[in-house]
This record gives C-alpha cells, sequence and structure tokens, in this order.
C-alpha cells in the first residue's frame, strides 16, 4: 500500500478514536435500537459451538442506519433513497486471557478498531442521540433493578410462604 495512503487511513482511524465513535455508536444502537432479525457470528475457541445466534439492533434516524449485531462491530449507512452507502464500521476489540490459578477470564486490553470512516454530515446527529441513548440506558437500568428486586422478593415470598 501507498505509505501516503497508510497515513490518511491512519489519520483517519486516529480521528475516529478520538470522537469516541464506537463507544457513541454502540450506545445509541444499544439503547435505541430495535431487534430487526437474527444473525450468525462465528466464534471462537471458547464457545460452546462455533456459530451462535445473536439479535441484530437496528436504529434508524433520518438518513442514518445504525446496525450492530450482537457483540461485533457497528455499521453505519447514509441512506439516499433506496442506495445506502457504509459511512463507518469499528467494533471494540477485546483481548481475552485465562487465569489458571484462579478459574476466571479476563479482559487484558480493550481498544477500538476502526475498519471503515467517511467523516461527514452524518455525524451532526450524535451529539443529540447520544444524549438520548445515555437517558435511555439510565432508564433501562432502572427498570432491569426494580425487576430483579421484584424476582428477588418473589422468590423469598415463594420459598418462605409469605
Amino acid at each position: 500500500m501507498d505509505k501516503s495512503l497508510e497515513k490518511i487511513i491512519e489519520a483517519r482511524k486516529k480521528q475516529a478514536a478520538d470522537r469516541k465513535l464506537v463507544e457513541k455508536l454502540d450506545t445509541i444502537v444499544r439503547n435505541l435500537g430495535k431487534k430487526e432479525a437474527r444473525c450468525t457470528i462465528v466464534r471462537g475457541f471458547l464457545a460452546n459451538t462455533d456459530e451462535i445466534w445473536e439479535d441484530t439492533l437496528v436504529f434508524n434516524y433520518k438518513e442514518l442506519r445504525i446496525v450492530n449485531c450482537g457483540d461485533t462491530a457497528t455499521e453505519v449507512y447514509v441512506v439516499k433513497g433506496n442506495k445506502e452507502r457504509l459511512v463507518f464500521n469499528g467494533y471494540k476489540d477485546e483481548e481475552w486471557y485465562y487465569q489458571y490459578t484462579h478459574p476466571t477470564m479476563l479482559i487484558s486490553d480493550i481498544s477500538d478498531v476502526i475498519e471503515a470512516y467517511i467523516p461527514g454530515e452524518w455525524e451532526k446527529y450524535l451529539p443529540n442521540l447520544y444524549r438520548e441513548a445515555i437517558a435511555e440506558g439510565r432508564k433501562k437500568e432502572k427498570e432491569e433493578s426494580r425487576e430483579i428486586k421484584r424476582e428477588f422478593r418473589d422468590d423469598f415470598r415463594t420459598r418462605w410462604g409469605i
């Protein structure tokens, strides 16, 4: 590959990382997106099976389409008419290791991996969507906490006949 092209790509990757696009887009699609379909993910040696079915989350806003399949990359498309253009593809890369002295899996490093990034007008929507997604995430956490407490309470009532 041409050295100048490599420099441009590295600069784009740094720009996307500095803007925390992986984190923001993942938060948006997970908290505001809807389950649209199922997708297959091929896992590594840690899984019991080679293929796992995951939910595909999709969030559409104006001309943006944000897609995430399970724990894989989040992709952003700009949709105009019936044409889609990929403008971002990125994911969190987690390096796992097994600690033999204590039977747990540990994450040793998490980094953003940017596979594609075309800066543009589509990014102007992200600050407001990110704030909305954080607020929605807090609501979901509160509801999940209430549900867990409710389940514990019901379990104790059942076990103690109360």
